[in-house]
């Protein structure tokens, strides 16, 4: 077993997000691709999985390496001396792993802060979670940012 390889294969952008167990069975949720090619694609990725060439309205199109290209009919990428694809791209708006990523931390963080807010009474914090996080943004701010910027600025 590789344990870089089960990594990195975590931490790269994918068009599918495998919640559970390998990359054929398990939780896998397929996110929406979002493609400009002279006119507006959109389909899920698992047409990709299903077909080696998925036929949109304005052209055909294929995967390889996560990247989307334009293709013919029967998927011909044309490739350089170094093994990539010369095929153009279309304007890839997808919805991939990482946007969802930010999405649900963005929500996250914006429960929290807003419940933060509403849990102040008399400049007091009575929520046991916000209390938490309060001080560990004072210290984060008073112990590491401040002293950080001022060596930056004052050297």
């Amino acid at each position: 077993m590789d344990i870089a390889h089960i990594i990195l294969d975590h931490v790269n952008d994918s068009h599918e997000w495998h919640i559970v167990g390998t990359q054929n069975h398990g939780i896998i949720f397929s996110l929406p691709v979002i493609l400009w090619n002279n006119g507006l694609e959109i389909f899920f990725s698992s047409k990709f999985s299903c077909e080696n060439v998925v036929k949109g309205k304005y052209g055909y199109y294929k995967m390889f390496r996560e990247t989307i290209y334009k293709t013919n009919d029967i998927g011909l990428l044309h490739m350089d001396s170094k093994g990539n694809p010369k095929n153009d791209k279309p304007w890839d708006f997808s919805i991939t792993k990482n946007v969802v990523s930010i999405f649900i931390s963005s929500f996250l963080l914006s429960y929290i802060f807003i419940r933060m807010k509403r849990s102040y009474k008399n400049h007091q914090m009575k929520w046991s979670l916000g209390i938490f996080l309060e001080f560990l943004i004072l210290f984060i701010r008073d112990e590491i940012a401040i002293p950080g910027i001022q060596k930056i600025c004052f050297q």
